[in-house]
């Protein structure tokens, strides 16, 4: 399933490269009415471009705002997600799109079982009280196991958690302006749940952490999917289309812009993950001081490259990552800054229809067999090399295995707003792909995390308010207001009473004549549709009854009783 990949939203895909969150992640978009699923739908069937729109901003009921183009201003605080009882609605909204040329949306077999899901995480986030800086201490996923207990648990990252709440996410098809059908999935955020969310207890994982290195090591995962998988993948598929003199050309093109992806995340698994490699390759550690492990892998990745005609040198993988790197705005963009290094992953550094390099140049066929001798598979003990490890990932595999157990791994942490106030918990969700049917070959695949926000309270006090009408009655007469629901009532202060009573009549009022403010006590009132019937015999009874025993007892006061009590002498 490592052809696959979550995405932001398709539409916005021109509006997110380069911004915080990117591409990559999934979009929240806020829609103000109860009327939020027929926008979303309208949006999308009259001009899906049109989500720009709806994408969530902090705001208050001061100052409304949503869409990118709409500019956060300081009193507006940090994103805020308000509840349903205040006008507000998100959609978490993600592309599901295969990792070839044009990235056409994924097909999810329902048939089989496959499921499109969203879970919502909670970011635990300690603030320095003299600086203000924030620094993030924890991702947690919310679990609610089968014997009722809910909770936090401690989540790495993109692995999913035993027992993890997973939120429905439904599909929806448009057409992006021309014969091509796309598919957008989104999932309402559950905002209204923000007290059982932050009352929540933290509870222990029930799964016991992989070893390092092994093939359940959520980093071993995480390369095969985003790393490996991918780059044999477009090698093959490449090898097929060379042989076609028509297709050459565009093939290349091709694989240049999706092998200078596949290089960004090379980079980005070597950065986070197997540091010591990457601190040589950013030229800030030397080779001499790795261990066994991390220099086999870096010698491997310096051993494949290709003749650079244009700078005279030999760029080896390595030379192609930092590349990406340096450019990686215009990767994310589909360009790789006017070189052609990411050709290095398919081992074919001509251009098309260009003779071979210059004499005395290495050949590109030694090159080529050195990434084949990387890719190959290793031959398990009694098995054919068919079902072997690759031998990139043995490396990798041995390199994880001298970085100790795998922590938490937090995704880079996006810039805030303003400081996050004690007690406050950040929130994050993320999209998830299962296909059951495939087993432990295909593990879920769980997008990069959204833009973080924080859930409002009922009583939020910035809160947007909805827009209630309530229509007094016309006919004032008791048989008209005793058709009205009881226990309705209007609370008048006293100085909106006195206002009031200013108003002799309504025809004199539209004339601009009013009186004075009446004197006497100051007192507020409470003005009600009508009184239960029982209520007003139930005083009247009450009345009587208190009258009677005041007529027949009130004698009671004047008579003293004694009784006698008696003393030792």
């Amino acid at each position: 399933m490592s052809h696959v990949r979550w995405l932001a939203p398709s539409p916005l895909w021109d509006d997110l490269v380069g911004k915080p969150a990117g591409f990559r992640a999934p979009a929240l978009l806020r829609f103000a009415g109860d009327d939020f699923i027929p926008q979303y739908q309208a949006a999308l069937a009259e001009k899906p471009r049109q989500l720009r729109g709806f994408v969530a901003r902090p705001e208050t009921w001061r100052e409304p705002a949503a869409g990118i183009d709409a500019t956060p201003k300081p009193s507006q605080g940090p994103l805020r997600l308000y509840q349903p009882v205040h006008g507000r609605f998100y959609l978490v909204a993600a592309s599901l799109a295969c990792r070839v040329p044009g990235l056409p949306e994924h097909t999810v077999d329902v048939a089989k079982g496959e499921v499109v899901a969203f879970v919502l995480r909670r970011l635990t986030v300690t603030v320095d009280p003299k600086t203000k800086a924030e620094t993030e201490t924890g991702e947690w996923a919310w679990v609610a196991r089968p014997d009722g207990s809910t909770g936090w648990v401690k989540a790495a990252g993109t692995a999913l958690v035993t027992d993890e709440e997973q939120l429905p996410m439904f599909g929806t098809t448009f057409s992006d302006g021309g014969v091509l059908k796309r598919r957008l999935f989104a999932g309402l955020v559950p905002a209204s749940r923000r007290e059982a969310y932050s009352n929540g207890r933290e509870m222990e994982a029930v799964v016991p952490a992989p070893a390092p290195g092994s093939l359940d090591d959520p980093r071993v995962i995480e390369f095969q999917r985003t790393v490996l998988d991918p780059w044999t993948e477009m090698k093959s598929w490449y090898d097929r289309e060379k042989g076609v003199a028509a297709r050459r050309s565009s093939a290349l093109a091709a694989a240049e812009q999706s092998g200078g992806l596949m290089l960004l995340d090379f980079h980005d698994f070597l950065r986070d993950a197997i540091r010591p490699v990457w601190d040589v390759m950013a030229g800030t550690a030397a080779r001499a001081g790795l261990s066994t492990p991390h220099k086999a892998l870096y010698d491997a990745l310096g051993g494949v490259g290709l003749y650079d005609r244009t700078a005279s040198a030999r760029a080896t993988l390595i030379d192609a990552m930092k590349h990406a790197a340096a450019f990686r705005a215009q990767v994310e963009a589909g360009s790789i800054g006017g070189s052609y290094v990411a050709r290095v992953v398919i081992g074919d550094p001509r251009a098309p229809g260009t003779p071979p390099p210059i004499t005395g140049a290495p050949d590109p066929a030694v090159d080529e067999a050195a990434l084949r001798t990387l890719l190959e598979r290793l031959p398990a003990p009694g098995e054919t090399p068919e079902v072997g490890v690759r031998r990139l990932k043995k490396l990798v595999m041995d390199a994880l295995a001298g970085m100790g157990a795998a922590k938490p791994a937090l995704p880079e942490q996006l810039p805030s707003r303003a400081p996050s106030t004690a007690g406050e918990d950040w929130f994050v969700v993320r999209c998830v792909y299962l296909r059951p049917h495939c087993g432990k070959k295909s593990p879920p695949l769980v997008s990069d995390r959204s833009e973080r926000f924080r859930l409002t309270s009922f009583f939020e006090p910035e809160a947007p308010a909805r827009h209630l009408r309530v229509a007094l009655p016309v006919d004032t007469s008791p048989a008209t207001l005793r058709k009205y629901n009881r226990n309705v009532a209007f609370m008048l202060s006293d100085q909106l009473r006195k206002q009031m009573s200013r108003a002799a009549s309504l025809k004199g009022l539209m004339e601009g004549e009013v009186g004075n403010e009446e004197g006497g006590l100051d007192f507020a009132v409470i003005c009600s549709f009508s009184i239960p019937i029982i209520t007003i015999c139930a005083l009247i009874l009450l009345m009587i009854i208190v009258s009677l025993l005041n007529i027949i007892f009130w004698w009671l006061p004047f008579f003293r009783i004694c009784f006698p009590v008696p003393k030792m002498k």
